[in-house]
């Protein structure tokens, strides 16, 4: 079997590349080379299976370009594509507002668009904090985040959103959109969860306090670094009325990567009204993620609005988010060993049960960011 699997991979490789990329075709330098050349932001490169040596350079921007690495992706790991119609089928899309269906609220547009403010607690995940903010940076007014000198177990960390936000450019050019909170306070009477409840208060009680020109109807989002919502939905959300605005949505699930997807939707509670926020919970932003402020009158859309891609980081980075969240219980000795981590990311296997919890799709459902910057994301969007 395995014979006949690195016989499949190597045919796949060798005939893809002769016919599409042969022009393209070039010999990585050795590690110790001076040549410093890397490969175009126009462009994904894509290890060969069976020569590290030997790289395929294609074009970025191209449908084509998905469909290879999607194809790339189900060679190495055949038996691991979605069995269930259902699952194969959740798609991540929002209907135009002009065609509303009686799932949807009646949609009114409106004369000007509302500000859309989004929060969230920030513990060093450059890669999806770049993506969120490139992904739907022109449609959000500001951004919220939140950065503690204590982490949610309640041990001092390091500050990092300083170092990365200078370090990296696609960052650093929506800074003007940042308003950016870093707590030193200690963690009142922490057990477990108070930590993690005490900084997602701080998005609302610190943050919104720097923002002026707040209306009542303008929408706050609470939500992780690694939960992103489509630009099609914001965009009817900013300029459009006539829904609830307590929000509940349900998101495409991935681990590892974008394409590892979890056979159960994540279901979140994430958007409510400025007024709902100050009047029901007095500005306390973690009361949006508990209950929408206990309200009654929820929306739920019926679609999928968005991702929710889990540990989607370079695997070393897996080590201090497990000295740092909540989840104590997987801060063990077995989860700080890295080639453990490597091996288990590898095959897409959970590494705190071992079991292989999530398939692969027909198709690749990424974010337009990632998508035409492939390069940059090749630890979470390729093999």
């Amino acid at each position: 079997m395995l014979i006949k699997q690195t016989f499949f991979i190597v045919m796949l490789v060798s005939i893809l590349s002769y016919i599409f990329f042969m022009p393209h075709i070039h010999r990585a330098p050795p590690k110790h080379s001076a040549n410093k050349d890397t490969p175009s932001p126009s462009t994904v490169t894509i290890m060969n299976a069976t020569d590290p040596q030997v790289t395929l350079a294609l074009p970025a921007h191209t449908p084509d370009s998905l469909q290879i690495i999607h194809a790339l992706i189900l060679t190495k790991h055949p038996e691991r594509a979605c069995t269930d119609p259902a699952v194969d089928a959740y798609t991540i899309h929002f209907p135009s507002p002009q065609l509303s269906s009686p799932d949807n609220p009646a949609w009114i547009r409106r004369l000007s668009p509302r500000k859309l403010v989004w929060g969230m607690l920030f513990d060093c995940e450059e890669l999806m904090l770049e993506i969120k903010l490139n992904e739907v940076g022109h449609l959000i007014d500001h951004f919220i985040i939140v950065e503690g000198r204590y982490s949610l177990q309640n041990k001092p960390r390091a500050q990092c959103f300083p170092r990365i936000s200078s370090s990296n450019q696609q960052i650093a050019r929506w800074l003007q959109k940042i308003v950016y909170v870093y707590d030193e306070a200690p963690i009142p009477s922490f057990h477990y969860w108070e930590a993690e409840v005490y900084y997602r208060d701080q998005i609302g009680v610190q943050g919104l306090r720097r923002l002026s020109s707040i209306q009542h109807d303008d929408l706050m989002i609470v939500s992780d670094v690694d939960e992103l919502l489509t630009d099609r939905f914001l965009y009817s959300l900013k300029w459009f009325d006539g829904y609830p605005t307590l929000i509940e949505v349900k998101l495409l699930w991935s681990y590892y990567s974008f394409y590892w997807v979890n056979p159960n939707l994540w279901t979140t509670k994430l958007i409510v009204s400025m007024k709902e926020l100050d009047t029901l919970a007095d500005n306390k932003t973690n009361a949006v993620r508990f209950n929408l402020l206990g309200g009654q009158h929820v929306w739920r859309p019926t679609e999928v609005v968005g991702w929710h891609c889990s540990w989607c980081m370079p695997t070393e980075q897996f080590l201090s988010k497990m000295q740092n969240f909540a989840h104590t219980e997987l801060n063990t000795l077995e989860h700080h060993d890295l080639p453990y981590l490597e091996r288990m990311r590898d095959h897409g296997l959970w590494f705190a049960d071992q079991q292989a919890n999530a398939c692969i799709q027909t198709r690749l459902q990424y974010p337009n960011y990632v998508s035409t910057s492939m390069s940059n994301f090749s630890q979470i969007a390729m093999l």
